[in-house]
């Protein structure tokens, strides 16, 4: 009888310890998502929503809201606008902004923000990404940061 009282009082310790350890991996794979805005030009904002997971972000949105079209006839967000913006003709990789900030997207899931490297006007200039992403991007990084570190502060 003692044996068994002892055995399952060592099963009961080591249960616990079983339930304990699973409740920590379940909160360190627990994701948590963040936002940061930024006015501009009075009328314009940006918005950038994070998804962090384990201090790396996952998935990341970015979007200008109140944007008008290259020619002013439509407006909306630029990714709404998609190819009705019509930057593709201004731009000098002949990519419409969405395209743009797509690839950017990607390449801060796929490698982290903090690889991203900027020439002193706020354009990238990694290779690989410089080729899909031509426009200024520094105000989106920092938006994008700032929106990482609201995500983990929950």
């Amino acid at each position: 009888m003692r044996k068994l009282v002892i055995l399952l009082v060592v099963f009961m310790l080591s249960g616990c310890s079983f339930f304990q350890k699973q409740n920590e991996v379940i909160e360190e794979q627990m994701e948590k998502k963040g936002v940061s805005e930024s006015v501009r030009n009075g009328d314009m904002y940006i918005k950038v929503e994070v998804t962090v997971k384990n201090d790396k972000i996952t998935n990341v949105d970015i979007d200008e809201f109140g944007a008008k079209s290259f020619d002013g006839t439509m407006s909306g967000s630029k990714k709404e606008l998609g190819d009705s913006y019509n930057m593709k003709s201004y731009s000098e990789i002949g990519k419409e902004w969405y395209e743009q900030i797509e690839a950017l997207e990607d390449y801060i899931e796929d490698n982290g923000i903090d690889k991203i490297e900027l020439d002193e006007n706020g354009r990238v200039i990694n290779t690989d990404l410089k080729m899909m992403c031509s426009i200024k991007v520094d105000e989106y990084l920092t938006l994008t940061k700032q929106a990482k570190e609201n995500a983990e502060s929950k």
